[in-house]
């Protein structure tokens, strides 16, 4: 048995914040849409398939339009950045990647950012993007690719 309009009413009852995320706006316009109002669930759907997520794509199975992959431009603040860059194993890494010693650096690499939480994560990316240092880019070295910083994949 789907008892649809319970879960409307379950929604408007979460806080407005907790409304707002992309999971309780997708059981809305999924709800809605159960409920029959087929003109607001579209609206809702299409609203959401504008976003780079899960929740997205679903709604943009619902409405036909294309998943968006577009970068989330991540910004990032310098001084933490030179911060990071500094770290004593992501300095080991860079030192080893200019000696060609590119396995020895891979692993100090890894090391550095194994059990990094995401925001330290982020930062370590894009030295490896950016290359840390002015002379070696780290081209050759894996940029964490957990939890949400695919949404800052760029090319």
């Amino acid at each position: 048995m789907q008892e649809w309009p319970f879960v409307l009413t379950g929604i408007e009852a979460l806080p407005e914040k907790l409304q707002q995320s992309e999971r309780w706006r997708y059981w809305r316009a999924r709800a809605t849409e159960a409920v029959g109002r087929q003109e607001e669930a579209m609206t809702l759907f299409r609203a959401l398939s504008l976003e780079r997520s899960y929740y997205g794509f679903l709604a943009a199975d619902k409405t036909g339009i294309r998943y968006r992959f577009d970068p989330i431009p991540l910004s990032l603040d310098q001084k933490e950045l030179d911060r990071t860059a500094q770290l004593p194993a992501i300095r080991r890494a860079h030192e080893l990647f200019s000696l060609g010693r590119f396995l020895d650096a891979r692993r100090e690499w890894n090391l550095a950012v194994k059990g990094m939480p995401s925001e330290k994560l982020q930062l370590v990316s894009k030295l490896a993007q950016a290359g840390v240092g002015t002379t070696v880019q780290f081209s050759l070295l894996p940029a964490p690719a957990t939890g949400t910083i695919w949404s800052y994949a760029s090319h």
